[in-house]
């Protein structure tokens, strides 16, 4: 499966280092926001030099993004600014260790991601790093919230609402003599 925002660069274009300015397109912003549950990703944005070093290729740069979340609360649209550092190093995939074997990482570990097929995907180790950057729980203004609950139903109300509902939508209800 191609992921939806993919810039893969291969190893052999990267010479003595590269940079490169990831724009993410309308289409694949709309594709991306899909998959990390958001209303809308408005913007996103990196540059990155791209470099060998030690055991791997670095990757290195700065991302940008806006995106709309649900609130967790309300259910209201919350804008979010993401703007974050990227440091990762690709590297070749360790043949010593099966897929499913569970391995010790170290903290040096943790931002690496695994070179496939000769080529770096830019655009998915970006897409990966604006949705760990996102606010898990995004929640509106205190005065948004406010707002909001003036337009919810007692438990009461949505009990008469659903009883009214149910009544409706029998077969019988049309028999029903009027009022």
């Amino acid at each position: 499966m191609i992921p939806e925002f993919s810039r893969p660069i291969r190893l052999d274009e990267i010479g003595g280092g590269v940079t490169r300015t990831l724009n993410a397109k309308e289409e694949e912003c709309a594709a991306l926001a899909r998959r990390f549950g958001l209303v809308a990703i408005t913007a996103l944005t990196a540059k990155l030099a791209i470099a060998g070093e030690g055991r791997g290729i670095r990757i290195s740069g700065s991302m940008t993004g806006d995106a709309v979340a649900s609130c967790s609360i309300s259910a209201e649209d919350v804008a979010q600014h993401i703007a974050e550092t990227i440091d990762i190093l690709a590297v070749k995939e360790d043949a010593a260790h099966t897929p499913d074997e569970e391995i010790e990482l170290a903290s040096a570990d943790l931002d690496i991601v695994h070179i496939e097929d000769g080529r770096i995907d830019l655009g998915e180790i970006i897409a990966a790093s604006f949705a760990l950057a996102l606010d898990p729980f995004p929640r509106a203004g205190d005065d948004v919230i406010a707002a909001a609950r003036l337009h919810l139903l007692s438990e009461e109300e949505a009990a008469a609402e659903a009883q009214a509902a149910k009544e409706a939508a029998s077969p019988f209800a049309a028999l029903k003599p009027g009022d």
